[in-house]
């Protein structure tokens, strides 16, 4: 068995389950295999956060939009086709989730302040994010936790705690990793 540590717990992985492709791996998830799962997030899990990074700038953003992804990834999965490979349809769910960050996060409304700039003139205005969120996010909002917990909470206890493993990362053995776990 090899031993992998991430955060503080440590986790062993089969050796085969590792070695296995895509679609075996996806095929055993929707089994009810969580360790299949979680081998498929820590395969894709630096791939996921480079592009969230690129199209953000940020790497804390980044970390925000992989733990999306993951999240409608693993709730999706059944939806999942094979049409294409699993890492093209979970880098499109990753770009999609980045472009959603993007437009929220540019939803910012001007300010002027009564400063002066350096030479006399009025200093420019300050960018206030504005954090009210419109009606048609939370109701997008409310259905999609709807939706997830209802999913989540049918699910077997191993395959929640993967999950959980998979969007709230480095959490503590023995830890409630999230709300359902």
């Amino acid at each position: 068995m090899a031993t992998s540590t991430q955060g503080i717990g440590t986790r062993t992985t089969s050796p085969v389950l590792s070695s296995q492709p895509d679609d075996i791996l996806v095929t055993e998830a929707l089994n009810g295999n969580s360790r299949s799962f979680e081998v498929l997030v820590r395969r894709y899990r630096r791939l996921i956060v480079a592009l969230g990074r690129r199209m953000t700038g940020s790497f804390e953003d980044a970390e925000d939009i992989a733990q999306q992804t993951f999240m409608k990834a693993f709730v999706g999965l059944p939806r999942f086709q094979g049409r294409s490979s699993f890492s093209t349809w979970l880098t499109s769910i990753a770009v999609n989730e980045a472009r959603m960050w993007i437009r929220k996060r540019s939803r910012l409304r001007e300010v002027l302040h009564p400063g002066v700039g350096d030479e006399g003139d009025i200093a420019p205005p300050l960018e206030i994010a504005d954090s009210r969120p419109d009606s048609e996010s939370i109701c997008f909002q409310k259905e999609r936790r709807s939706v997830l917990f209802s999913g989540v909470t049918r699910l077997r206890a191993p395959l929640r705690s993967a999950l959980g493993f998979a969007i709230c990362g480095k959490s503590r053995p023995r830890q409630r990793l999230c709300c359902w776990a």
